[in-house]
């Protein structure tokens, strides 16, 4: 009895949440980012980025929701020390072009960069590592001004956690001179995702899909006989 009553009250914590591997979360995301109406491209940054923050054992699920159904914000300018914008920058459109300048003049290879306001910035971190990647170089992320996090190609070394749960804040990253390299973290294989928000990310999933009627169901989506 004590057995069967110990089992019960384990089962609502173990049927609560999915367990997904790094490659299914990075398909969820990516067809997700999709359902939401992002290009192809950003889609498939968005899943391999959103992999990496859960590898890296941050609680991605709900950061990725607010993005997918918030606003996108405006186009950012690349340039030296100082990036334009018209408003507030998605992070993934931010973190994106972060990455595609990072050996550039415009990135951070040798100055800081003030990015500007980023939505959800937390997604913005997995680009600042490709970043470092490139560039060879631990590189420091600032929020409002404030040392959030810094990363390497191998490391990363969060000072003030809560900030990662942000929905909008000035970003700036900079190269960093460790007086030690930062220790490599490890990574985990596997992430947790609550089922309510598996269910949410897979229903933005689904409308990236075609409606089934009749006409695709007798000529897969084709106008013409399939006759030869």
């Amino acid at each position: 009895m004590m057995i069967d009553r110990a089992i019960a009250s384990l089962t609502p914590m173990i049927v609560s949440h999915v367990v997904l591997s790094l490659p299914e979360v990075d398909a969820l995301c990516t067809r997700a980012a999709r359902g939401a109406n992002y290009s192809w491209g950003i889609s498939e940054e968005c899943g391999r980025a959103v992999s990496w923050l859960a590898a890296e054992r941050f609680e991605w699920a709900p950061v990725l929701l607010r993005r997918l159904n918030g606003p996108r914000g405006g186009g950012v300018v690349p340039k030296p020390k100082n990036w334009d914008s018209d408003g507030p920058v998605c992070a993934l459109y931010a973190g994106t072009t972060l990455a595609d300048f990072a050996a550039l003049p415009e990135g951070p290879g040798r100055d800081r960069v003030e990015i500007g306001r980023v939505h959800d910035p937390l997604l913005s971190l997995p680009f600042v590592a490709q970043a470092a990647t490139i560039t060879g170089q631990t590189l420091s992320c600032y929020l409002d001004g404030t040392l959030w996090a810094h990363v390497s190609d191998q490391a990363l070394h969060v000072l003030v956690p809560d900030m990662s749960n942000m929905t909008e804040a000035l970003l700036a990253v900079e190269p960093c001179i460790m007086s030690a390299p930062l220790a490599v973290t490890s990574s985990q294989a596997t992430s947790d995702i609550t089922k309510q928000n598996y269910a949410a990310l897979s229903a933005i999933a689904l409308r990236m899909t075609v409606p089934a009627t009749a006409e695709s169901a007798t000529r897969a989506g084709g106008t013409k006989s399939d006759n030869d």
